[in-house]
């Protein structure tokens, strides 16, 4: 892989984007109840099951393998992309659950693809030093996401949370 570094780069920027949907909600599930009008049992049930597609992650893992691992990971950022867009435009809990579901059925599908094409670009002597990088994205993903989550449900609202997260995909 003549550009690693680039590569690494995207790929990580790429991933903390995609576990910035999966961990913003969880500070703050109280604020998220009160934004959608349910009780916090509802939200959290929600966020349940968005960590529950995981157990269907095995069937996700062969689409890069059959339609290439970059095409698997860029529909996957679509399909947050249009969850986003459904999240910043519709106030309500129903299409808040099938936000965080579908961030958990995108997280399903874009990982193995990660995974994969890590293993299919990257030198076995450089592997570890990619990987060591990509895996910043998981605490970067807090780190950034908790508080501008917090700043933008205190200031505006809940979906300016999710308009800002279709902005980073």
């Amino acid at each position: 892989m003549k550009q690693f570094p680039r590569t690494v780069l995207a790929l990580t920027a790429a991933r903390t984007v995609v576990n910035m949907t999966r961990r913003f909600a969880y500070p703050f599930i109280p604020a998220i109840a009160e934004r959608v009008r349910v009780p916090v049992a509802s939200v959290q049930s929600a966020l349940a099951l968005s960590w529950g597609v995981g157990l269907f992650s095995p069937a996700f893992g062969v689409l890069s393998e059959r339609f290439g691992r970059k095409p698997v990971m860029l529909g996957a950022l679509g399909l947050m992309a249009a969850a986003s867009l459904l999240g910043a435009l519709v106030p309500q809990f129903w299409a808040f659950a099938l936000v965080v579901i579908a961030f958990g059925v995108s997280k399903m599908i874009f990982d193995p693809a990660l995974q994969a094409y890590i293993g299919d670009r990257v030198p076995f002597a450089k592997r570890a030093r990619a990987w060591g990088a990509i895996e910043l994205s998981w605490s970067v993903s807090l780190f950034v996401a908790a508080p501008l989550t917090g700043f933008l449900l205190e200031h505006t609202g809940l979906q300016p949370v999710f308009a800002v997260l279709l902005a980073f995909i």
